[in-house]
């Protein structure tokens, strides 16, 4: 349990720190889906887990309805795109293992790998 402790204790660390250094640039105010949209976005791994954690520091400040709305908007606006998941359907035939892998990756909402990066904060 020690290390599980100093674990905690860093993070607890760098999220404090990344709450100082955004909170100085006029970030504190901004809006946690944008800030999730930026997160999904191709960032270097340090700026991911900053990311990541103003976002988990962010929602746990949240009140409650703040916090339902918060998971309307991502299950609305991070969800599924069914447009990409109608193209890799079409696209399908059977025995066609690649177009049943497009299927695969389509259906997954992009809440699943926002999930995966608060993870790894």
């Amino acid at each position: 349990m020690p290390q599980s402790r100093l674990l905690n204790d860093v993070l607890a660390l760098v999220a404090q720190g990344r709450r100082r250094l955004l909170g100085r640039h006029g970030e504190a105010d901004r809006d946690p889906v944008e800030m999730c949209r930026e997160l999904l976005s191709d960032r270097g791994e340090a700026t991911g887990l900053a990311s990541a954690l103003m976002i988990l520091d962010r929602y746990e400040a949240m009140p409650h309805d703040a916090r339902l709305e918060f998971f309307r908007r991502l299950n609305t606006e991070l969800g599924v795109d069914d447009a990409a998941l109608g193209a890799a359907i079409a696209a399908w035939s059977p025995g066609d293992v690649d177009a049943a892998r497009r299927i695969h990756f389509a259906a997954e909402p992009r809440t699943q790998a926002l999930i995966r990066a608060l993870n790894r904060a």
